[in-house]
């Protein structure tokens, strides 16, 4: 089965998020990380594997693990893995446990932000 994520940020979340991804983008200097954090937040809800095509990338969890632990917290933003509504089948018809990912932001800042 073959799904593409239709995710959209919604107003004014996705320009707050474009704000803080600037920021970031202009201070990362790791072209791995500068392609996920732009690619993920152009297709929010995005699988891992197309992420890793994508992006060239072997293996995206633990690029995204650096990004969440040691380069976006700064910025107020973070890379959130979940699972999707409906997992995906393999060529084999078994389940894939592949997850998706989506910027956000940290939840200081989201209520910073409301105040």
């Amino acid at each position: 089965m073959k799904f593409t994520p239709k995710y959209e940020y919604p107003e004014p979340l996705r320009q707050i998020i474009e704000d803080h991804l600037q920021l970031a983008l202009a201070s990362i200097t790791g072209p791995q990380y500068r392609r996920l954090l732009q690619y993920i937040y152009e297709n929010p809800d995005q699988y891992t594997h197309i992420i890793g095509r994508e992006c060239a990338v072997g293996y995206p969890p633990a690029r995204l693990w650096e990004l969440n632990n040691e380069l976006l917290p700064p910025f107020g933003l973070f890379i959130r893995c979940h699972a999707p509504e409906q997992w995906l089948t393999n060529r084999w018809g078994e389940v894939s446990h592949v997850h998706q990912w989506r910027l956000e932001l940290l939840p200081n800042v989201t209520q910073e932000r409301a105040a």
